[in-house]
C-alpha cells in the first residue's frame, strides 16, 4: 500500500472524529438515555422500591472518562499541529516568529517630581545615643 493509498483510507483520516462521536454517544446513553429508560422500566414493572441508575462508566472513580478525554484531547491537539505544518496545500500558512532582543528606546528627560529617598544616617546622630535603662540597671 502506497503512502497516498494509506492516507486515503477511512481509518487513517477519520479515526479521531469517530473516537469523539463514540465517546459522546457513550456519555449520552450513560447519563441521559439509560437513567430515563431505567426509571420508565421500573415504573412499568410496578416496582415498589426504585433503584437508582448506576452509570457503568463512572465506576472506578471515572477512570474511563479521564482516559477517553485524554485521548480525545491529545489527538485534537495533535491534529491542530498537523494542520499547521501542512503548508500551502490545504494547511494554514504562517510565518515563523523570530525572537530577537530589541532594546527599549532611551529617554533623555528626567522626572524631577520624584522625591529622593531619605537618608536615615543624616537625620540621626548615632554618636550621642543615651544609654538604655536596661544597660544602666546592669551597671549597678
Amino acid at each position: 500500500m502506497s503512502k497516498k493509498d494509506y492516507e486515503k483510507t477511512f481509518f487513517h483520516s477519520k479515526w479521531r472524529p469517530a473516537m469523539a462521536w463514540a465517546y459522546l454517544l457513550i456519555c449520552v446513553f450513560d447519563f441521559i438515555i439509560g437513567p430515563v429508560f431505567w426509571t420508565i422500566l421500573q415504573e412499568m414493572a410496578n416496582v415498589k422500591t426504585f433503584v437508582q441508575w448506576k452509570p457503568m462508566t463512572a465506576a472506578g472513580g471515572g477512570l474511563f472518562h479521564m482516559a477517553m478525554l485524554a485521548i480525545v484531547g491529545v489527538t485534537a491537539w495533535g491534529r491542530t499541529q498537523e494542520k499547521l505544518r501542512m503548508g500551502p496545500f490545504g494547511g494554514i500558512e504562517y510565518e515563523k516568529e523570530t525572537f530577537e532582543s530589541v532594546p527599549p528606546e532611551r529617554t533623555t528627560s528626567i522626572n524631577t517630581n520624584v522625591k529622593q529617598p531619605r537618608n536615615v544616617d543624616d537625620e540621626f546622630d548615632f554618636e550621642n545615643i543615651p544609654p538604655s535603662k536596661s544597660k544602666q540597671s546592669r551597671k549597678t
